[in-house]
């Protein structure tokens, strides 16, 4: 999953990159970072976990923070 993200990162980077006008790739850059984020919001909430306090741990909680 991770190298699918950095794949969606990094493809399009490259791409704007060579093919936009230099004021313009920061942000394109920026559209796609937020339209990757809500990919992931969406895979996240498709990805059905069971609610379970059992295995979480001391690593968990600054995850869980705002």
């Amino acid at each position: 999953m991770v190298t699918l993200f950095s794949l969606l990162t990094a493809l399009p980077a490259v791409l704007a990159l060579h093919m936009l006008e230099p004021g313009l790739v920061l942000p394109a850059f920026s559209v796609l970072l937020f339209a990757e984020a809500a990919l992931a919001v969406i895979v996240a909430h498709l990805i059905h976990m069971p609610d379970n306090a059992e295995d979480i741990t001391l690593w968990d909680l600054p995850a869980a923070s705002p």
